[in-house]
């Protein structure tokens, strides 16, 4: 094509958009300004629901696909919360029994 894309920012977006062009023959730079994966701790896990893995499938060569897959952490089939008044799971949620003082 006889340009070059230069891309700010190696988070999730970027690095998708290298891959796609650098596939598409695009020459590819990408710019991050933290110079190592743990200059920014605080960090967080993403979830990519079954349309954002399907856009990365087309995107990524295979072994990098399958590389993020084994390393994503695996989604949970369940959700539990408990605080003082009442105690939740996935499909239910009910009134934990709180023994009541007596006063006399």
């Amino acid at each position: 094509m006889g340009f070059k894309v230069c891309i700010i920012g190696a988070g999730t977006g970027g690095l998708c958009l290298a891959q796609g062009l650098k596939q598409d023959g695009v020459e590819v730079e990408v710019f991050e300004r933290d110079r190592t994966p743990t200059d920014r701790l605080q960090g967080y896990r993403l979830t990519i629901n079954a349309t954002g893995r399907r856009a990365l499938r087309e995107c990524l060569p295979a072994e990098i696909y399958d590389r993020l897959v084994s390393n994503g952490a695996k989604p949970s089939d369940s959700v539990t919360s408990t605080t003082a008044s009442t105690a939740c799971s996935r499909s239910t949620c009910r009134t934990p029994t709180v023994p009541t003082p007596s006063c006399r």
